[in-house]
């Protein structure tokens, strides 16, 4: 995990291929302050949390100025849908504005989506709702779905 001044810029689980995020080679190296470092605290206890089926909506900021701006427009059409919840490509790519053309677009910002979890684009489905793809394997997207399922079913309701 990485993180600037403005949140967290890499989230990845350890295994993950690192050709995912080749967009990030030319960000600014991860801070070293003492924001950076509140941030990263942030997201471990919030990660633990989550993985502990205690918390289903992340608050700490991601910092997407690296990224592509098509990639951060679909990001944000992302964090939309709730956990519990799923979209497919084509649906996310109309929400980004690509219109449902866009899927095959929309793939690839989820391959290169560099705060899994926190961004959670293995909410992101196929047309008929498949699990297609996912940076870390799709048995690990499987695992976050249930997790998420049963976490949505188990806390009270917000409100």
């Amino acid at each position: 995990m990485s993180a600037t001044d403005h949140g967290i810029s890499l989230c990845a689980f350890e295994d993950t291929p690192a050709k995912a995020w080749k967009h990030l080679q030319t960000a600014r190296p991860a801070g070293d302050t003492f924001t950076a470092s509140m941030w990263l605290s942030r997201a471990c206890q919030e990660l633990d949390a989550y993985f502990a089926s205690a918390l289903t909506e992340f608050t700490v900021p991601v910092d997407l100025r690296s990224v592509p701006e098509f990639d951060r427009r679909v990001l944000a059409a992302l964090q939309e849908v709730p956990a519990g919840r799923t979209t497919t490509y084509s649906e996310l790519a109309v929400r980004a504005g690509a219109g449902p053309q866009g899927a095959r677009r929309v793939g690839g910002v989820m391959a290169r989506n560099p705060v899994l979890v926190l961004v959670a684009c293995h909410r992101v489905l196929g047309a008929r709702g498949d699990l297609i793809g996912y940076a870390s394997g799709v048995e690990r997207k499987r695992a976050l779905l249930d997790l998420e399922h049963e976490t949505a079913a188990e806390l009270p309701a917000a409100g």
